[in-house]
């Protein structure tokens, strides 16, 4: 776990059902890994193709060690894998990546809430808003969350053997849930996991917060009179502080002004 310097987490909405959901009824979906944009999140396992001895040595030697396989089917399972590699990875990375997709919880947020691209992307090319959480009142509401910034990374992470069938559970959530392709660096992303009681249903992956969760609101500069009254009124009630982003004259860069309410 990071010794974060972030009190305020970022999540840029547009005005949907989910959005709306957000600032009304304080709802905060807890997507799997299975529902993420990128195909390569969370997609990161151990290396079973063009392995040399040494690494079937090892693999045999955790095997052994384990003993819940009987030494014929430990020689039979290797050699089956070593005959068919391919095979063998899709069979080990789907099994673990469905139970991966089952039971972890990965929320994801942004530590600035002034990323154009992002408010492109996220909020309705700047017509929807930008939500700030507390993210030590966030973690506190969580089962067993893990959190701390994304690394990004031009190269592919490895699942060691060791890490991967050795009992230190934090480093590998680390490899698997908090790296990324560099070409993501721009979102600034912080990421905390949790993990989800009851699989299967939608709601043990909805997180309702209280308000004081909701630290802030900023309006998106293309935002429309009708949601910013709306988004006004929702602010007043629960005690939020609200903003409006503008352009900086000449710059590629928004702020933003308080709006009073």
């Amino acid at each position: 776990m990071d010794t974060h310097t972030y009190k305020t987490l970022f999540k840029y909405r547009e005005w949907n059902d989910n959005g709306f959901r957000a600032i009304v009824e304080n709802e905060i979906y807890i997507p799997s890994p299975k529902d993420f944009n990128d195909p390569f999140d969370c997609r990161i396992s151990t290396r079973f193709l063009n392995q040399d001895e040494g690494f079937w040595k090892q693999f045999r030697a955790i095997w052994e060690k384990d003993q819940r396989l009987s030494q014929e089917n430990l020689d039979h399972i290797i050699e089956e894998m070593k005959k068919d590699p391919l095979t063998a990875q899709e069979q080990i990375d789907g099994d673990l990546f469905r139970e991966n997709d089952k039971y972890l919880g990965i929320l994801c947020f942004s530590t600035e809430w002034d990323i154009i691209k992002l408010w492109s992307h996220y909020a309705a090319k700047h017509q929807g808003f930008c939500i700030g959480y507390d993210l030590d009142l966030l973690i506190s509401l969580l089962s067993n969350p893990t959190h701390k910034k994304v690394k990004y990374t031009e190269t592919h992470p490895e699942v060691t053997l060791e890490l991967a069938y050795g009992d230190n559970h934090s480093e590998l959530t680390d490899v698997i849930s908090f790296h990324k392709s560099s070409s993501w660096e721009e979102e600034k992303e912080y990421r905390i996991t949790t993990v989800i009681g009851m699989p299967g249903t939608l709601k043990s992956r909805v997180l309702n917060v209280p308000n004081e969760a909701i630290t802030e609101i900023t309006l998106g500069i293309n935002c429309s009179r009708i949601h910013e009254e709306g988004i006004k009124s929702i602010c007043a009630e629960k005690g939020i502080k609200l903003f409006k982003a503008k352009k900086v004259n000449f710059k590629f860069e928004v702020c933003r002004d308080e709006v009073k309410i």
